[in-house]
Order: C-alpha cells, then structure tokens, then sequence
C-alpha cells in the first residue's frame, strides 16, 4: 500500500499526476521485476540440479573440492566465490536459458526515422521486441538438444561459450539491461550454492563422526 501510495503522488515531467492505472502498472513492474523473477530464477536452478543424478553429483564433487582448497567460506558463502565454480556457473546459465525469469517480449521502441531488420521496415516509434523463451532455443546457437538440460555445452568449447554468451537474453540486451541484473545473480547463486554447501558440510560431518574408532 506505501508503494501504491508513493506512486500516486509522482509527477510525470509536465507535472501531471500518476493515474490508479499507472500507479497499478508501476507497482507491478516492480514486483515482477524484484522478488518474484529471483524466486523464478532459484526455483528452477534447484529443481533442475535435484533432479538429474548425474548433474547434481558432479556439482557435489566440486563443491567438495573447493571446501577442501578452502576456497569456499563457511557458515556463509560469498558471491566472488559462486562465480570461480565452472560446473556451478554453466548450471547457472542452462537455468537461465531454459528457464528465464522473464519470459515475455521485452519491448522497445524503434529510433527516429524507422529501421530495417532482417529486411523488415519498421516505422519509428513502433513497439518491437523479442522472446528471450525463444531465442535460447534456437538450434543454430545452441545445438541440437535446445530442449535439454544440460551444463556441460558451456564448458565444451571457450569459443562457442562466448557466442552463446552474446545471444543471453535473460537480461534484456544492449544498453537496457536489467539495473537488477547482479543483485538477482547474487542473490541467486548464493542462495543456492549454500543449500547445496550445507549438505555438503553435513554429508562430511557425518562421514567424519563414523570414522571415528
């Protein structure tokens, strides 16, 4: 409600109130764009981990080799420390490309005077966009096997990552990226990689407790 009643008493530059739909869409748009797209991001980076043995073993294997360097803090995880864990990371780009928070087309408008793409005129001050849903399953970019969770094609070929990199459209693109961009990845990557430390933590407690005589 303070949201709701903070919009209703902005000004558009001319000086004009905010309308109760405005002030609706502004509430929503944040909403969305916050709490509700970092829940859409660690829910599906769990769920996706938990359920393929095989993905969910090698994350546990490198889990357990950075604790052993003592790379990784304890109680807390820091967000430096997520992004060193290569196997980590590429679960967390699979996630996103098959899963983007946002799946909706993400609009902008076209410049002054119109442009072309991909031999397409559009008129100026036409609202355009695309799917960030679609985009990731392009087989040209990213394989044959779109609709297949699977980490490991970011970690195959440094070049290909890179290309794959540019057409992440998570985020939007160009110049109007999300402002929330970091703040989602850190909260997301800690989050998860903490539940899965913690079980990690445990499962060696446990293992330490039975060795003893």
């Amino acid at each position: 409600m303070l949201m709701l009643h903070r919009f209703r008493q902005t000004r558009h530059t001319d000086g004009r109130t905010f309308s109760p739909a405005e002030a609706e869409h502004e509430c929503f748009l944040l909403t969305v764009a916050s709490q509700d797209t970092t829940a859409a991001f660690i829910s599906p980076l769990i769920g996706h981990i938990a359920q393929d043995k095989q993905v969910s073993t090698k994350l546990m294997a490198e889990i357990c080799e950075l604790e052993k360097q003592g790379l990784l803090s304890l109680p807390v995880v820091q967000y430096h420390e997520t992004t060193i864990m290569p196997y980590f990371m590429a679960c967390v780009r699979e996630t996103l490309r098959l899963c983007p928070p946002t799946p909706i087309i993400l609009p902008r408008y076209s410049p002054k005077g119109g442009m072309a793409i991909d031999g397409m005129w559009v008129p100026e001050t036409a609202e355009i966009g695309a799917n960030p849903y679609l985009i990731h399953r392009n087989k040209d970019m990213f394989g044959e096997d779109v609709g297949v969770y699977r980490p490991e094609r970011w970690l195959e070929n440094p070049e290909r990552t890179h290309l794959m990199d540019r057409y992440d459209f998570v985020w939007g693109y160009g110049s109007r990226k999300c402002v929330g961009k970091n703040i989602a990845l850190m909260d997301g990557q800690k989050f998860v990689l903490q539940v899965y430390q913690i079980h990690s933590y445990t499962i060696t407690q446990v293992l330490t407790v039975i060795a003893l005589p």
